[in-house]
């Protein structure tokens, strides 16, 4: 995160053919910035064969960037520049063929490297074949371990080669519903409003946020701002960055990316094989410990837990989990009850994310955070309030008969 925090690298940008966001990485001021040469410099030593003829970029502007960098190093070290071959055309090749580089800026499934594999089998046969990878945003994945040894197989001549610069560790299939739900908890607040006496400056804030969702989400669009409206912003002393970051320009992105990465960590084994914190099967359940919220006390931070954790890691309404439960109501209620202040400034995320059913309490605990009096809060935080209780606050009790005016 050193490398990539502070120059507004991640952003969320919407799937084409499901509902949800991936995180996206962007690399031009970061792996594809002049200041790191270094680290591709060194990999090209170490990795790319004397006999590398052609270069073959995968999709995407960065990946061609990549390759001409990749191309440019190779010439350095006193070897012809290889050709960068067309993605369209991968065996239109005007020199003799002795072996290929394949280059993807960042790596997700791996589904472009496999395809590329495909599309050079018959052009180079098993000729030297270097997959380089800018960014492989699921290091700990299942399925790279199966990647990996696909694309390193060449019958019986020597492997194929595989190298990454930078690895991270995000979730497969990098795919965050969270937005999602949000999104369309607020066009049904807004459809309850016109139904009544809406308030504008409510419907206001509404409009402004279903325009920042319905879009790619960038900068410090991340999470809901606090009361006062101001961006949930990091403070100093992040436990998870080494070094000072006070003169960098810290975006909610950064922060997202390192606690997306660090829970992720915990839902895979650890390389001793013992069980992880968070592992799931059909017979056991983990839920993120209530603590996280009250040890991290950052706004930007609970944020985050609430947004990268999978619901079922959120689900407190089980009898087995009712202590973690009541903890949480209880922070809640101290959030509304300072919701102006810093210790109650992501009140908003925790009350969204009761509404979507993103985080579960006992139905107890959410009756206590429901019942908060609405003449005490700020007239948004009363309009959602009773949305944590059910999704249809307005509606008439089942059996209830409804008195006709007079």
């Amino acid at each position: 995160m050193k490398k990539y925090r502070g120059h507004n690298a991640f952003s969320l940008r919407q799937h084409k053919e499901r509902a949800g966001h991936g995180l996206f990485v962007d690399l031009e001021h970061t792996l594809l910035g002049d200041g790191n040469r270094a680290a591709i410099s060194k990999l090209v030593q170490r990795n790319v064969p004397a006999s590398t003829s052609h270069i073959l970029p995968t999709m995407g502007r960065d990946s061609e960037i990549f390759a001409e960098i990749i191309a440019d190093e190779a010439y350095k070290l006193g070897l012809p520049r290889p050709q960068i071959l067309s993605n369209s055309q991968p065996d239109d090749a005007t020199r003799e063929r002795k072996g290929v580089v394949i280059v993807a800026a960042t790596l997700g499934s791996g589904q472009s490297f496999q395809d590329a594999s495909r599309d050079l089998r018959k052009p180079f046969e098993n000729l030297p074949r270097t997959y380089f990878a800018g960014v492989s945003k699921h290091s700990l994945a299942e399925y790279q371990r199966t990647l990996l040894k696909d694309l390193e197989h060449n019958n019986k001549e020597h492997k194929h080669i595989f190298c990454v610069v930078d690895a991270m560790t995000l979730p497969h299939e990098n795919q965050y519903s969270t937005w999602t739900k949000e999104l369309e908890f607020w066009r049904k607040v807004k459809v309850d409003l016109s139904m009544g006496a809406a308030k504008q400056k409510v419907l206001g804030f509404i409009d402004r946020r279903i325009r920042v969702l319905s879009r790619d989400i960038v900068g410090d669009d991340f999470f809901l701002p606090n009361t006062s409206d101001q961006r949930l912003q990091l403070r100093p002393s992040f436990a998870f960055w080494e070094g000072d970051y006070k003169g960098e320009k810290i975006k909610q992105g950064d922060v997202f990316a390192t606690i997306a990465s660090i829970l992720e960590g915990r839902r895979k084994p650890s390389k001793t094989g013992q069980a992880s914190p968070l592992a799931q099967s059909p017979f056991h359940m983990n839920v993120l410990s209530s603590e996280n919220f009250t040890r991290f006390n950052d706004g930007i931070i609970q944020a985050c837990l609430l947004r990268a954790a999978f619901p079922h890691e959120l689900s407190y309404a089980h009898a087995s989990t009712a202590n973690h439960s009541a903890k949480i109501s209880h922070l809640i209620l101290k959030m509304l009850e300072h919701h102006a202040d810093s210790q109650g400034e992501a009140i908003l995320e925790f009350l969204v994310a009761l509404a979507t059913r993103q985080m579960t309490l006992a139905t107890v605990d959410l009756q206590r955070v429901a019942s908060y009096p609405k003449n005490k809060l700020p007239l948004l935080l009363s309009t959602i309030l009773p949305y944590t209780l059910g999704e249809n606050p307005n509606a008439s009790p089942d059996g209830a008969k409804l008195e006709k005016p007079a």
